[in-house]
């Protein structure tokens, strides 16, 4: 068992391929189970009811305290690895009650869900339970939003992210601009780049410019501008491949933008550029 934000809980569980595996517990907490990988055939089983479904990759199952006993019986279809959190009842509503939202509402079982922002949070708790390096955003903002996703999905709404005027700390800005470079040559959309620290559009584009001074759309042409100052040393490439391949719409979309940054054409650049590396 390890510990992760605050007084929550995360274990992971893997299940060989044909394997039953049986969870019994009393649920005085709120539990979720992320399926990391594989999948298979569940019943859910209370003093009060029985379910029956098929959970997938990505998939997330939620069923909130209620002091009852529950048994999960579980048929993998291939190896499969679990992830399951549980997250005290005082959590939620602290949370929900400091973000504006209604700390009261009964949040609601979700069976096999899909929804792409729980998902994204559930994954994100995962994968920095195990410490591999893959996750992003603060531990904080992630469990926020996993509270909040909840909380809507049960009828809660949600809070009015207009009023947020905090910046993104230097490791998620890091992470940011390290996945731009990467993606130069085809622009990710703010709904992709935006679930990737757990934030709508709209919300990660008002975060973003508080935190560069500049909208993602004039940050990522920013970062082709200093990518093509590397770029432009290479004198085997032409101009207009060398601004396809960093995602400039054409030649003269480079052209325009690397003059109004530098002063200066691409061309004078290279011709400048070109006799100083040759005398070192």
């Amino acid at each position: 068992m390890l510990r992760t934000h605050n007084s929550w809980l995360g274990c992971w569980h893997h299940a060989p391929a044909a394997a039953n595996v049986v969870i019994h517990r009393r649920n005085v907490a709120h539990h979720l189970t992320y399926v990391e990988s594989g999948g298979g055939s569940v019943r859910w089983l209370t003093q009060s009811a029985e379910r029956r479904y098929q959970l997938t990759t990505g998939a997330v199952d939620f069923f909130p305290a209620d002091h009852e006993n529950h048994t999960f019986l579980w048929q993998p279809h291939s190896p499969s690895d679990l992830y399951h959190l549980m997250i005290p009842t005082t959590e939620k509503a602290e949370i929900a009650a400091a973000e504006g939202t209604d700390p009261l509402v009964q949040v609601r079982p979700l069976l096999a869900s899909e929804d792409v922002e729980l998902t994204w949070c559930m994954a994100n708790l995962a994968s920095r339970n195990l410490g591999d390096g893959r996750a992003t955003g603060s531990e904080d903002e992630t469990s926020r939003q996993l509270i909040l996703r909840l909380v809507a999905l049960s009828g809660g709404g949600t809070p009015d992210w207009h009023a947020d005027g905090s910046m993104f700390d230097r490791r998620v800005l890091e992470h940011l601009i390290e996945y731009v470079d990467a993606h130069l040559k085809i622009t990710p959309s703010l709904s992709e780049i935006g679930l990737r620290v757990g934030l709508s559009p709209s919300h990660f584009a008002k975060k973003f410019r508080q935190s560069t001074g500049l909208s993602f759309h004039r940050f990522v042409n920013r970062r082709r501008i200093v990518a093509s100052l590397e770029s432009l040393k290479d004198r085997s490439k032409s101009l207009a491949h060398m601004a396809l391949e960093l995602g400039f719409s054409s030649q003269s979309h480079m052209t325009r933008l690397f003059s109004d940054t530098t002063g200066m054409t691409p061309a004078k650049f290279q011709k400048q550029v070109r006799p100083a590396m040759g005398n070192r």
